[in-house]
């Protein structure tokens, strides 16, 4: 590599190895923190934002109104959702996990003809007693 930088061949290096497929490891000094992040698009108002609004990006948005906890039966975490376009349907599915982030079970809720700026609540429900919170898997608006 005459007559280049360092730099320079450590870059090209991690590009070949990156186009065979390869991970390129390079110590943490020759790392780039400049990397270009788009600014995420949301269809949210701000008032809808500081309610805890998240977009997901598909017609709908979301917020977590309860950790999980007791409920009648089992253990409930419940789920705001918020269709700021029409939807006919709405389904969402959560993975369980245990306090160790392992999945340990699945819940999932639905919600018919939600018309733009329909609020509804999601109830997800599990009887696994190491249950210690939910991961949002899918919110899909048909």
């Amino acid at each position: 590599m005459r007559g280049i930088g360092a730099a320079t061949a450590t870059l090209v290096l991690a590009a070949s190895l990156a186009s065979c497929g390869q991970s390129p490891t390079l110590p943490d000094s020759e790392v780039s923190t400049s990397a270009y992040t788009p600014t995420p698009v949301s269809n949210l108002t701000a008032a809808q934002e500081a309610e805890g609004f998240k977009d997901a990006g598909n017609g709908l948005a979301y917020r977590w109104t309860t950790t999980t906890g007791g409920c009648e039966y089992g253990h409930c975490t419940t789920m705001e959702v918020l269709a700021y376009h029409a939807c006919s349907s709405v389904y969402a599915e959560v993975n369980v996990l245990n306090s160790a982030g392992a999945i340990v079970d699945m819940s999932n809720d639905t919600a018919s003809n939600m018309s733009a700026g329909t609020r509804a609540e999601f109830t997800f429900t599990t009887f696994d007693d190491d249950a210690a919170k939910t991961q949002l898997t899918e919110l899909n608006c048909n």
